[in-house]
């Protein structure tokens, strides 16, 4: 599943954040973006039936906004990335937990394409997408609309200190710099991992 995660800091663990995250193994393992998590003292989870759990860092890739988490549950359902270079115009979606104190902790799908294979200042981490992203889409998976897979995570947008009102000027760290890290961590991937894209019917069951 996809977890929509509050971070939390202090005595009290009041909430500090929301981002998105997903499972990358059937043993526990989740990403998302390193700076929902950043300068926190706790990390919990909420599984889309309701069920919260505390989740501790693993690795964690400030310079890639990236981070492994751990819960100690099965997570069956969990997504293939791929070590694929998406093409520009690739058609692509995310499913993420946007402004959950406003929009509802509901799941939310927003569909858009690759706009640029480089991201800000022509960075060869990240690709530019037009998915329709807001705080607390970050840490969500960007899958690829033909095969399933995952081919990024979400990580920003482009704000206007730019000097002008950007339209749907957003980033995702590419999944080749994910694989090589999963593979440091020795996730468990069963032969059939290749099988755990998803196509239009499993959406509803993320």
């Amino acid at each position: 599943n996809l977890a929509g995660f509050s971070s939390s800091q202090g005595r009290n663990l009041e909430p500090n954040g929301f981002g998105t995250g997903f499972a990358v193994s059937p043993d526990g393992y989740l990403v998302s973006a390193s700076h929902v998590t950043e300068g926190c003292d706790a990390v919990r989870v909420l599984f889309k039936k309701g069920e919260f759990l505390d989740a501790r860092v693993v690795r964690e890739e400030p310079q890639l906004d990236l981070v492994f988490l751990k819960v100690d549950i099965p997570t069956p359902s969990y997504l293939a990335v791929t070590n694929r270079t998406s093409s520009l115009g690739d058609d692509i979606y995310t499913i993420g937990y946007p402004s959950p104190q406003i929009m509802g902790f509901n799941q939310k799908f927003t569909r858009g394409s690759i706009s640029a294979l480089t991201g800000m200042r022509d960075s060869s981490f990240r690709y530019q997408i037009s998915v329709p992203i807001q705080p607390g889409n970050s840490g969500g998976p960007v899958i690829c609309e033909e095969t399933g897979e995952v081919i990024g995570i979400v990580v920003s947008f482009l704000n206007d200190k730019v000097g002008f009102i950007p339209q749907n000027v957003n980033y995702a760290l590419k999944s080749g710099f994910i694989k090589p890290i999963m593979e440091s961590l020795e996730l468990r991937q069963y032969s059939s991992y290749k099988n755990r894209s998803l196509n239009k019917n499993d959406r509803r069951k993320v």
